[in-house]
């Protein structure tokens, strides 16, 4: 190919929004992409996670965009971005997987006809959390553990056996049986071995834990127990809902719920 293509997926809590940069539709994992104008900055890889932070333009179908048309809605929108290695007529056969994080801020562009994605890793929002880098946004600024939040993680957690593991040290998962709690509850939180070891746990599917990196073998063996603790995304609803008993039903949330996406300084009030 002449010209690079690839697959942006964004996903909320209620819908999943499939884009190509391609002049007609593709089909990727029985999902199928929208032809559309959209482009991202390229991501630096580095050992500082915030060289890794992109933003995407998006023109003509801004469905993606609308719950933040006012402020940022109580929810993450994630993406995840592939570049295009082979097609067949006008299906996806190959695919290498480029870039996934979440939105974190958004500006309305050309009379709110394109916006412009402010996009960060995962990895890169839990660093700026880690090291108290805070900043007007409307995802909670504290941590569970870091002395301003009320959670204590252990009233949140569960035993486990792990059943099974892959080999895979990109995207590595661990099966564990026992969970009790639907998929969504677990993602964003902590797997901890016997010997203490922890793993961010990136996403749950029906008992399969996808891993932020993998364990030594002399870690984490089969039949092990291990403890699975609730994700946290930082949003208002799960501190409300999720953690409603240890948050006083939210009220320790520490974002701030209306921070506007447009920049009133530069742009002015229209």
């Amino acid at each position: 190919m002449s010209e690079q293509y690839y697959l942006y997926k964004f996903e909320d809590n209620a819908a999943a929004y499939t884009y190509c940069n391609v002049a007609h539709g593709l089909t990727y994992g029985g999902e199928a992409y929208a032809p559309t104008s959209i482009s991202h900055t390229p991501p630096t890889f580095s050992s500082d996670p915030s060289q890794s932070r992109i933003t995407v333009r998006l023109r003509d179908d801004l469905s993606v965009a609308l719950a933040y048309i006012s402020h940022p809605p109580p929810f993450s929108t994630t993406l995840r971005i592939w570049e295009v290695l082979a097609v067949s007529g006008q299906a996806v056969t190959e695919v290498a997987a480029h870039w996934k994080g979440q939105i974190v801020r958004l500006a309305w562009k050309d009379s709110f006809r394109a916006v412009e994605l402010t996009c960060r890793t995962k990895q890169d929002v839990q660093f700026s959390r880690e090291t108290f880098t805070e900043s007007l946004n409307p995802l909670c600024r504290f941590h569970i553990g870091d002395g301003r939040c009320p959670v204590n993680i252990e009233d949140f957690k569960e035993t486990v056996t792990v059943s099974a593991k892959s080999d895979d040290v990109s995207e590595p998962t661990v099966t564990v049986v026992g969970l009790a709690q639907v998929d969504s509850y677990y993602a964003g939180g902590m797997l901890r071995t016997p010997d203490n070891d922890w793993r961010t746990v990136e996403k749950c599917v029906a008992g399969v834990l996808t891993l932020s990196r993998a364990f030594p073998s002399t870690t984490l063996q089969l039949g092990d127990t291990v403890d699975v603790f609730a994700g946290d995304d930082l949003t208002q609803e799960t501190c409300s809902v999720k953690f409603s008993a240890a948050t006083d039903s939210g009220a320790a949330w520490g974002g701030w719920k209306l921070t506007p996406n447009r920049d009133y300084q530069k742009d002015g009030i229209r």
